[in-house]
């Protein structure tokens, strides 16, 4: 083994500068691989920089599903549901709609503001109708329900993309 390693010394000895020029071959060469795959990765880096908007409005579109009845003439109830993959936030949700006297009147849902709605999950809110005049008769046949209107917005969990809609059962859910 010991003459092995000495007739290596001895070949390395008299071949230094063929041993210089393979190396210097061989740097060159993985320079150059580690040039291109650089360029790759800022290539792909680029193009998906480029395209994280869509990514971002593919994760911010909710899948919403909105129910309002009205339980019974004081009560109105109602259920946002994420039928999507993603959660999302609801903030400033609202009901409007007119009295039996043709005022308009809005009150505001405060136990949505801010929940999180996950995936497969709903929210629920109860808003009273105390010192509004609602006709018993409306109230009865449904036709309350048809011209009740939530507003409501709703953003992506970490606030980038805030959307707001608006709701009734006649036109259905809208982003305004």
């Amino acid at each position: 083994m010991r003459q092995l390693w000495n007739s290596f010394g001895w070949w390395a000895g008299q071949n230094a500068g063929a041993i210089q020029a393979i190396s210097s071959v061989v740097t060159v060469v993985l320079t150059a691989v580690l040039a291109i795959v650089t360029y790759c990765y800022v290539r792909l880096t680029r193009e998906l920089a480029a395209n994280s908007h869509k990514q971002l409005l593919l994760l911010a579109n909710p899948n919403l599903a909105v129910e309002i009845k009205v339980a019974s003439e004081r009560e109105v109830c109602i259920r946002i549901e994420n039928r999507g993959t993603y959660p999302f936030r609801l903030r400033n949700g609202e009901i409007q709609a007119r009295d039996e006297d043709g005022k308009d009147f809005t009150i505001r849902l405060r136990e949505l503001d801010g929940v999180i709605v996950g995936a497969g999950d709903d929210a629920q809110d109860r808003a009273f109708l105390q010192n509004v005049k609602i006709d018993k008769q409306s109230v009865e046949c449904g036709s309350f329900e048809d011209f009740l209107y939530v507003e409501f917005d709703c953003e992506d969990v970490t606030g980038l993309v805030k959307k707001r809609y608006g709701y009734s059962r006649i036109p259905g859910l809208r982003e305004l």
